[in-house]
């Protein structure tokens, strides 16, 4: 009857590790159910970026070549042989400064000899002065005289008048006083004459003096004419000569520029002409900055100067001119030179107060922009937006009616992915890279078939 008791225990036994066992698997289970129900529930992590409120600019990008304002291709005025090179490519060089001499001693010669006529010239003119004081002199002289014997005869003649008995003496004075009287008077319109005759030749020779000047002037240009001279201020941008070379009146010899005074001329199509014009009429001048490729890193300032107000038919486009400021070789390194490869950015409009986010921040769908908005209460509100102004990295953004957003509230930038309005999220602003999207939680089911 023993075996009986011992079975009873083995019995007992087995039944209490059984339930033991199921107690276990349905706490793992449990637990297991926990872990899976917290993960589920967990909130996405998001990064965020606040609504900045700044001005944005509207701008227009285009390439051209850089050219100077003043800039010339230079030609001999006559021909001749090239006798001296005084400058070289670089040289700076001042209004009026001789750049290169041709052989100038047949002009030379010249000048010497119209400058030998106009001195005799001179002299003629001279003499003929002296002769019209002269003439003048005698004129008055002459003027005495036939006064003086105007006034003898008058006497003469009231003498006779006057005498009861007219002698033969008496009658014969009065005629030789009336024949003096007459000589006088010829020999003043004689000097009178001769004056004249004198004031002409004293004209006559002026006018040679003129005509010696006007030869001297010519014969001192073309002398001048064999020298070839900068005619502003600038640098020497090319030669084309070499001492001893024959040069003609049409060949080119010498480029010169202005490095200070830069311009870009560029063409825009027709229907951006209301942009650049509207701000001319305004009053306004549209700014811009130059980047070269061959100066990386740095960025000039300019304006827009002058707009054409008619379209090339051919091509739709309007002609735009800009002045830069290039400036002199300072510190900062090299400056802008003609002839550079130019990408011009220039500034069309500006929003004073635009709303402004990243990019990354404006989601879409088809047509429609929107924002999601963080609230205080970690709940997302979505903000439907049109979108404005953009840079390399902003957007400007005007909510739409219905909507509202204001600066210094915080927009998602990361982490956006399977978010909807009234969504609880948990932001994640730290040190990692901004380009990457936070990890995705793996889903309760998948975390609770990898525990089993």
């Amino acid at each position: 009857m023993t075996p009986a008791p011992a079975l009873s225990r083995l019995a007992l036994a087995l039944a209490l590790a059984a339930a033991s066992s199921c107690q276990q698997r349905d706490a793992s289970a449990e637990q297991l159910a926990q872990a899976g129900g917290a993960r589920a529930r967990q909130a996405p992590k998001v990064r965020t970026e606040l609504v900045v409120a700044r001005p944005m600019v509207q701008y227009l990008e285009t390439t051209t070549v850089l050219e100077s304002e003043k800039e010339i291709d230079l030609f001999p005025r006559s021909p001749g042989t090239v006798m001296e090179v005084l400058v070289e490519e670089g040289d700076r060089v001042t209004e009026g400064q001789v750049l290169a001499r041709l052989d100038s001693r047949d002009q030379v010669l010249a000048h010497e000899e119209a400058d030998v006529g106009f001195s005799e010239a001179q002299n003629t003119a001279e003499q003929m002065a002296l002769a019209v004081l002269d003439a003048r002199a005698r004129l008055e002289s002459s003027s005495l005289a036939a006064q003086q014997a105007e006034r003898d005869y008058d006497r003469d003649r009231r003498l006779h008048e006057s005498s009861t008995v007219a002698s033969p003496l008496s009658q014969k004075a009065l005629e030789s006083s009336r024949l003096a009287r007459d000589n006088a008077r010829a020999e003043q319109k004689q000097m009178e004459i001769a004056l004249q005759r004198a004031e002409l030749e004293a004209r006559a020779s002026t006018i040679s003096v003129q005509r010696a000047q006007a030869a001297l002037n010519r014969t001192a240009v073309a002398r001048d004419n064999m020298e070839i001279t900068a005619p502003f201020d600038g640098i020497v941008a090319e030669r084309n000569i070499r001492l001893g070379d024959s040069v003609g009146s049409g060949e080119f010899v010498f480029k010169l520029t202005d490095p200070l005074l830069l311009r870009a001329v560029f063409s825009r199509p027709q229907r951006e002409l209301s942009l650049f014009q509207g701000a001319h009429g305004r009053g306004e001048a549209l700014q811009l900055t130059a980047m070269a490729e061959a100066i990386p890193g740095r960025s000039f300032d300019g304006e827009v100067v002058r707009v054409s107000p008619t379209i090339d038919a051919l091509s739709g486009n309007f002609r735009v001119t800009a002045r830069l400021d290039g400036g002199e070789d300072t510190e900062a390194g090299p400056t802008l030179v003609p002839g550079m490869l130019l990408r011009l950015k220039i500034a069309t409009a500006e929003h004073a107060d635009a709303l402004v986010v990243p990019k990354r921040a404006v989601r879409r769908e088809g047509d429609d922009s929107f924002l999601f908005v963080v609230e205080a209460n970690s709940r997302l509100r979505r903000v439907d937006v049109s979108e404005g102004f953009t840079d390399d990295e902003h957007v400007e953004v005007t909510p739409l009616e219905g909507s509202k957003l204001a600066a210094g509230e915080a927009v998602i930038v990361v982490g956006t992915r399977d978010l909807e309005a009234g969504s609880e999220v948990v932001l994640d602003n730290g040190t990692r890279d901004e380009g990457a999207t936070p990890a995705a939680e793996p889903e309760a089911g998948a975390t609770a078939e990898a525990a089993e």
